[in-house]
């Protein structure tokens, strides 16, 4: 109970009440927010911790590759996120269907 007040009174957005009862927030901006603040209090406490544990601890890396069929040229990107995306659509409708789906290929 502590951790919903304390999230609250920093974010009051998810303290928002409809007819008495909280109403329902993003679990995405949550769950940003949430990462921001324990890495701003990780910076923060003077600890040697390394400035980037919250990336360690929840990271995921992801590399882009592009490939050039035409002139066999290739180039890859990679980028740390704190979350995946899966979009729901008429042919995904759970998770893993989504995941799967998360390999697109370009041709140029």
């Amino acid at each position: 109970m502590q951790f919903w007040m304390l999230l609250r009174k920093k974010y009051p957005q998810f303290g928002q009440l409809h007819n008495g009862v909280f109403m329902q927030q993003d679990a995405e901006e949550c769950w940003t927010q949430l990462l921001y603040t324990l890495s701003q209090s990780l910076k923060t406490t003077g600890s040697s911790e390394n400035p980037d544990t919250v990336k360690a601890l929840f990271g995921i890396e992801l590399v882009s590759r592009v490939h050039c069929q035409e002139s066999g040229e290739e180039s890859s990107e990679t980028e740390s996120v704190y979350s995946l995306k899966c979009h729901i659509s008429q042919e995904v409708n759970h998770l893993h269907e989504g995941l799967k789906h998360v390999s697109i290929v370009i041709q140029l």
